[in-house]
């Protein structure tokens, strides 16, 4: 999964640059949808990466936007094309609700994520065993459960691939204290999480007990950053995602409202990194409470 393209993750990453070429040509979304004579849903849908892309409708936008240099349409073609095959996700249709599907396919396309997660540990960095603890959050059959787990597995290789993001995590305490599936299975996962610190996977950064209360208490997020097609010169585009139990959700970039609160938990973020322990310090913690659950 992490070295091949997946046909969602090419999806989020051309409308994310047909969203950035349509700006630098200072039109709307319906300014350009009317110059297509097209829906301005089709517009939006396309722009979010939520259909399947026809190489036709991507070079007419193209032209629409005045992009003539051959390497870019030879990219922005090429993502239209391996955005219409089926994702890996789709063995798993019928478990996953649409939002999570989302989430996944974010991951992929992702250079860049910044987390915070204030009660458990993310699922990016769940071992099996931590995730089958919390089982009793949801209401799905033994089969189901050990599909999700099946599903989870293909979704940590994002971390082993050659095109891995940035990965920075800020926990609270509290999510590496819970014991989720009981003290053992949580000195299996303290492991794992020094492995992949170790490997340079991901950085941890813990906010202290100490620390009282704090913004990242009133909910968990992710800030991702998503690549602009092989154009490194073009900013990333950002995308947050709201986790909640019961209904999570996305903000994009694509309007002054969402803007205004992208930077807003962008700086939520930048500020409990400032609160929360230093990388290093975080990882002596990781490991004094491995420690201290092993008798070690």
């Amino acid at each position: 999964m992490a070295d091949q393209p997946d046909p969602a993750v090419q999806r989020l990453r051309l409308g994310a640059a047909l969203r950035r070429l349509r700006g630098a040509r200072g039109l709307t979304q319906k300014q350009a949808a009317d110059a297509m004579d097209w829906s301005l849903s089709k517009v939006i849908r396309m722009e979010n990466g939520s259909v399947r892309f026809s190489t036709s409708d991507v070079r007419a936008l193209l032209s629409e936007y005045r992009i003539i240099d051959e390497d870019e349409v030879r990219v922005l073609v090429a993502l239209a094309k391996d955005s219409r095959g089926p994702s890996w996700q789709s063995e798993f249709k019928g478990l996953m609700q649409p939002h999570f599907w989302t989430l996944l396919s974010l991951e992929g396309a992702a250079t860049r994520i910044r987390q915070v997660s204030n009660t458990l540990l993310p699922g990016l960095l769940q071992t099996d065993d931590y995730a089958r603890g919390l089982r009793a959050l949801t209401n799905t059959t033994d089969d189901d459960a050990e599909r999700l787990i099946k599903a989870r597995q293909r979704r940590r290789q994002l971390l082993h691939g050659d095109r891995s993001p940035r990965y920075t995590v800020i926990l609270d305490e509290v999510a590496l204290r819970r014991q989720v599936g009981g003290p053992g299975v949580l000195a299996d996962q303290l492991r794992h999480l020094d492995d992949l610190v170790t490997a340079d996977r991901v950085e941890i950064r813990v906010v202290e007990f100490t620390a009282g209360a704090h913004a990242g208490l009133r909910e968990s997020f992710a800030v991702f950053d998503l690549d602009q097609a092989g154009d490194d010169t073009q900013p990333s585009n950002t995308i947050v995602f709201i986790d909640d139990p019961v209904h999570s959700t996305l903000v994009r970039d694509d309007t002054d409202p969402n803007k205004a609160l992208i930077t807003d938990y962008i700086g939520t973020f930048d500020a409990l990194a400032d609160l929360a322990l230093p990388a290093a310090a975080s990882a002596r913690l990781v490991a004094a409470e491995l420690a201290r659950l092993t008798g070690a």
